[in-house]
């Protein structure tokens, strides 16, 4: 028993015809035999009338096929060339520093990629297949495709023979460099900035500010204090300074000396200058050379000249 039931499930049921699907429809509405005989009459000319329209679907998307994606004939060949316009002509030397470039472990990726770009469609292969290839937009092959012809011919003239490679390599990184942009707008205006600079020349104590030297903090305050802009951040400050090349937190020492004959001061400071440099041989002979000219026990309470303030290339330089 246990086999017979085996041999029963091991194989799927077929799906009854469309004439068992008629009769027990039949069977379950309650249909007298005209009844039946008319829903099968019905049931096999749709039949009919579907496959009909299926084959004129299919003999439409054919027709629609054939026009778009056309077969091989004798106006048409039967293997799709690349497009014209994707070729690209390279000469034997720019061919050779493109490849170069490609090698070089230090050259940007952004350069690097840019050049197999114009390799590939040098070598024929369509856009399609270098965007796959390097597994980029199509886009961006079109893009540098169509920037390396505009140049094409300033490189053709630039390529002579007295053009060393290196100049040559040059032009051609040029072409793969990113285009001007004219970025966002400035948040200050050459005005601002002007006052800024201006400002971080001046001393603190100008502004009532007990300091030594303007930090980035403190002068960013006092740039919204005074109202020359409303909002700023001290990285906002250190990098105007820095384009600017002013430094308020460097200075060095300077001396005033204001002799009443210069020549005269001249020829003595040489004489000091020349005993420092015989202080050595003077002391194998017994002479010990000693300079009093230092006060190192008076403290100086005050400069007599005022610092000279920092601008723009130069650091602020106090009097010693």
């Amino acid at each position: 028993m246990a086999l017979e039931r085996r041999c029963c499930y091991s194989e799927p049921p077929l799906p009854p015809q469309p004439r068992v699907w008629v009769a027990w429809a039949a069977v379950l509405c309650g249909l007298t035999g005209v009844e039946s005989l008319m829903l099968g009459v019905m049931s096999k000319l749709w039949i009919e009338f579907s496959g009909q329209v299926v084959e004129s679907l299919l003999d439409g998307t054919r027709a629609v096929l054939e026009v778009l994606s056309p077969t091989a004939g004798p106006d048409r060949p039967a293997e799709a060339k690349p497009e014209t316009g994707a070729v690209i002509v390279l000469s034997a030397r720019q061919r050779g520093l493109l490849e170069s470039l490609v090698k070089r472990p230090t050259a940007a990726q952004r350069l690097v990629k840019r050049a197999r770009i114009i390799l590939g469609l040098a070598a024929g292969q369509s856009p399609n297949q270098v965007a796959k290839a390097l597994g980029i937009m199509r886009q961006t092959v079109y893009k540098w495709r169509d920037r390396w012809r505009a140049a094409a011919a300033h490189l053709d003239e630039a390529e002579m023979p007295e053009t060393p490679d290196k100049r040559l390599a040059e032009l051609l990184e040029q072409v793969l460099l990113d285009g001007y942009r004219r970025g966002k707008r400035a948040t200050f205006s050459p005005e601002q900035i002007v006052k800024i600079v201006a400002l971080a020349c001046e001393h603190p104590k100008a502004s009532g500010r007990f300091l030594s030297h303007w930090t980035s903090k403190s002068l960013a305050a006092e740039v919204i204090k005074r109202g020359i802009v409303k909002t700023i951040c001290r990285a906002t400050i250190s990098r105007l300074l820095k384009d600017a090349k002013i430094k308020p937190h460097r200075s060095r020492y300077w001396l005033n000396a204001c002799p009443a004959d210069p020549a005269q001061f001249d020829e003595q400071v040489r004489q000091i200058c020349a005993i420092y440099r015989q202080a050595a041989t003077l002391h194998r002979q017994g002479i010990h050379v000693v300079c009093i000219d230092e006060k190192t026990g008076i403290q100086a309470l005050e400069h007599k000249y005022p610092a000279k303030g920092v601008k723009p290339g130069y650091v602020a330089r106090i009097e010693h």
